[in-house]
């Protein structure tokens, strides 16, 4: 009772004193700090969770810990869903399904179950991200907010779009990204007032979440990193690569998606996947969680110890070391989509979005080291690593504008735009070409969106 009268004074006080122009802009503001810190929060304690159970792993060997982590993650996300009793599941896809059909039911929970869900389920192992709960979270406080200021609800639709741009650009720490996924993946359309409102609030979340995190980026590079003109060939056929991989990335993601949901015992499906994820992890260690520890090794050039904490770790340091860990890159880019989906879909509260930025860097990785292997083309594995990141992006989500900025931004890295674009045009390309073409007889030309 006391909540809802404060709400109504507020929400009373402000409708007198201020313009619905003036009080979206005010509460677009204000999403942007809530959501900043909200997504702060997250990161901060996914990577400490994650520090804490993989502190005391063995170095050289196997652990049978990562047997074990991916029933916690899964089992702990499955639960914590019928806890709250709420569906937080493929958080991306009920945000555009709430656009389409107009309609904001959000509840005050909403705001934090997502992304205690997703602590759950990517801080012990799932093999997924937080991007997803994060703008989930921001767009259920951006419509709360909306109509505890008492807006009309076109304007608690902007403000709908304002917090799950926030909730990107605060988990990437990529402001004009979070800008992009309102308009390019959730296909919201909004006039002047309410583009001015998405951007101040991307702009609030990213710097609240960048001062939160001591002002650091989640990919900090070691040295410049600079485009060179030369490689522009190698650049496209790095794009061709990562879109041909990303075609194979969605198309085994949605196999996993339409195994776990067709199971009528959600538990049953849990139990596989959970089973299935502790055995792949534990074999390859990079399948656990986020993965931005790996992209950040990547992009560093710090590449000597992969599989560490793995069965395969000894034989790394081989003299064919380098052959066992490009086959580990490529049995982990063949698991990956499998992966997500199953992380999605069977229990699991997570984003889809940092898993193709892990992905990209791999094949960044792999291409430039294959080339400059076989071909002596003297590439900077760094640098394709870092820009196959969004290519991957580009391609598996289809969103070619988002994964060029949050490329160059979360790595603070605006020099390389000119790779960016081009690996992400030419990723987005192949897959609009492969997934485009004209179905047999008896088939769908339509492709299932990811």
């Amino acid at each position: 009772m006391i909540a809802k009268s404060v709400k109504q004074r507020v929400g009373g006080w402000m409708e007198q004193r201020f313009a619905e122009p003036v009080r979206i802009m005010i509460a677009a503001i204000l999403i942007g700090i809530g959501a900043g810190a909200i997504t702060a929060a997250l990161k901060y304690s996914i990577e400490k969770l994650t520090d804490f159970l993989t502190s005391g792993l063995l170095k050289y060997d196997g652990n049978w810990q990562y047997l074990l982590f991916p029933f916690i993650a899964i089992f702990g996300g499955l639960l914590w869903q019928k806890l709250v009793r709420q569906n937080l599941a493929h958080s991306t896809e009920q945000l555009r399904s709430h656009v389409h059909s107009g309609e904001l039911p959000f509840k005050r929970s909403h705001i934090f179950t997502p992304v205690i869900g997703c602590l759950i389920t990517v801080g012990f192992g799932g093999s997924a991200g937080g991007e997803g709960p994060s703008a989930f979270s921001g767009a259920a406080l951006g419509a709360r907010l909306g109509t505890w200021f008492r807006l009309s609800p076109d304007s608690v639709k902007i403000l709908f779009g304002a917090g799950a741009a926030a909730g990107i650009a605060g988990i990437f720490k990529s402001p004009v990204g979070g800008v992009l996924f309102t308009f390019e993946i959730l296909g919201m359309e909004l006039a002047a007032l309410g583009f001015a409102a998405v951007v101040a609030s991307a702009l609030t979340a990213f710097c609240t979440s960048y001062a939160l995190s001591g002002f650091t980026w989640d990919l900090p590079l070691l040295h410049q990193q600079d485009y060179v003109p030369q490689n522009i060939g190698w650049i496209i056929m790095l794009g061709v690569f990562c879109g041909l991989y990303s075609v194979y990335y969605r198309r085994t993601q949605q196999v996993a998606t339409r195994f776990f949901e067709s199971q009528k015992r959600q538990w049953v499906g849990a139990l596989i996947f959970s089973i299935a994820l502790g055995v792949s992890t534990f074999l390859l260690p990079l399948l656990f969680g986020e993965g931005y520890g790996t992209v950040t090794q990547l992009v560093n050039g710090t590449d000597s110890s992969l599989f560490e904490n793995s069965l395969f770790s000894r034989i790394e340091m081989s003299e064919s070391g380098i052959w066992i860990m490009l086959l580990g890159v490529v049995a982990v880019l063949l698991l990956k989509g499998f992966a997500v989906g199953g992380t999605n879909s069977s229990g699991g509260v997570a984003g889809e979005f940092a898993p193709t930025i892990f992905s990209g860097a791999l094949c960044g990785y792999l291409f430039a080291t294959c080339a400059n292997m076989w071909f002596a083309a003297d590439l900077p594995v760094e640098s394709f690593a870092l820009i196959g990141g969004a290519s991957v992006m580009a391609g598996a989500i289809k969103a070619p504008l988002m994964a060029i900025f949050i490329g160059a931004e979360i790595s603070d890295r605006y020099n390389l735009i000119l790779p960016f674009i081009l690996v992400c045009g030419f990723s987005w390309l192949v897959v609009y070409l492969c997934e485009s073409t004209p179905a047999r007889p008896g088939g769908s030309s339509q492709p299932r969106q990811s």
